[in-house]
C-alpha cells in the first residue's frame, strides 16, 4: 500500500506577512536554503539546532512563557475538571491543609466526598478544612495493593473474590463478605488482605449509595488516565532540574489530557438526584 503523504498545513499570508518576507530577502540577498539557514541564524543568534546544542537553558527559556499560563490556570474558578497541580516536598496534614484551603480561598464552598489513596495526613486535613466531607478510601487501589502479594495463578480468584466486598448490596454484607475473603486469603497470603482490614471504616461511605452513584464514586478512567499520563513523564524524564521544571511539564500533559475529556456520566440526573437527598441542602436545586 503507497504511503499517504500528511496534509501539508499552510500559514495563511496577509499583506504585513508578504511585506515582511520581502524585505528579508532583500536585506540578505536569499537564493538558496543555504542563504535562508544564514539569515536566520544572523536573526536568532544561531541555527535551532545549535541554540538547543549549546544552551542548557534554551528549552527553559522557551517554556518560561507558559509561566504565566500555569499562574492563571491555578487561580482560575472552578468547574468539572483539575482542580489544582501542586508539587509538595512530603505528605502531611500541614501540606495538605494548606492545599485545601488554597482551593477554598479560590472557590471552592463544599467538598461531598474525598476519594484518596490513604495519603499522609489527608483524613485530618480535610476534618479540619470541610468538616462535612466524607473521606472515603480509594476502592481501585483497594483493589490493586493487595493483587501484588498474589501470585499470577491466584491473582484472578482473588480479584473475584474481591468484588463480593465493594460490590455488596449494603454494608452489612460487604463486611460479612470482608470476614470471608478475609478468612479464605489470608493463610496463604498473610498480607494480601491487610489493607482491607486496616480501612473498614474508611469503605463504609459508599455503602448507603446505590450501585448506580457506588460506580460514579469508585469508577476512576480519567483520573487513572492522567495518572498514567504523569507516570509517562517520568518514564521520557527521570529527573527535573527544579520544582518549576516540573511544574510545567505536569501542567501541560494535564492540558493536553482534559482534552480528552468529553465523555459525560451516565445517569447524571439519577446521580444527582440521589445525591440531593443524602447531601440535603448541599447543591444547587
Amino acid at each position: 500500500m503507497a504511503k499517504q503523504k500528511k496534509p501539508v498545513h499552510r500559514v495563511q499570508m496577509t499583506e504585513g506577512k508578504r511585506n515582511i518576507i520581502h524585505q528579508l530577502l532583500e536585506e540578505y540577498d536569499i537564493q538558496t536554503a543555504e542563504d535562508t539557514q544564514d539569515a536566520l541564524k544572523d536573526l536568532l543568534g544561531g541555527t535551532i539546532k545549535e541554540m538547543m546544542e549549546t544552551s542548557e537553558g534554551f528549552i527553559s527559556d522557551v517554556t518560561d512563557k507558559i509561566l504565566p499560563q500555569i499562574e492563571d490556570w491555578q487561580n482560575r474558578p472552578l468547574d468539572k475538571e483539575v482542580l489544582t497541580i501542586q508539587v509538595g516536598d512530603n505528605e502531611s496534614s500541614k501540606y495538605w491543609l494548606s492545599v485545601l484551603n488554597e482551593l477554598k480561598n479560590r472557590g471552592v464552598k463544599d467538598i461531598l466526598i474525598l476519594c484518596a489513596d490513604g495519603l499522609t495526613g489527608i483524613k485530618e486535613a480535610i476534618a479540619a478544612a470541610f468538616p462535612k466531607t466524607e473521606y472515603q478510601r480509594c476502592i481501585v487501589h483497594q483493589v490493586r495493593n493487595p493483587l501484588k502479594y498474589v501470585p499470577d495463578k491466584d491473582r484472578k480468584a482473588f480479584a473475584t473474590d474481591l468484588k463480593t466486598i465493594y460490590q455488596a448490596p449494603d454494608e452489612k454484607k460487604a463486611l460479612a463478605a470482608l470476614d470471608r475473603v478475609t478468612e479464605k486469603w489470608t493463610p496463604k497470603y498473610p498480607n494480601s488482605m491487610k489493607r482491607w482490614k486496616d480501612n473498614r471504616d474508611a469503605i463504609s461511605p459508599i455503602f448507603k449509595f446505590t450501585a448506580i452513584v457506588r460506580k460514579v464514586i469508585y469508577t476512576t478512567n480519567a483520573i487513572e488516565s492522567l495518572n498514567s499520563t504523569y507516570r509517562r513523564l517520568n518514564q521520557q524524564r527521570s529527573v527535573f532540574l527544579s520544582d518549576t521544571a516540573l511544574l510545567k511539564a505536569l501542567y501541560l500533559a494535564t492540558f493536553e489530557a482534559a482534552k480528552r475529556w468529553t465523555a459525560t456520566i451516565r445517569n447524571w440526573a439519577q446521580v444527582y438526584g440521589e445525591l440531593s437527598i443524602v447531601y440535603e441542602g448541599r447543591l444547587p436545586d
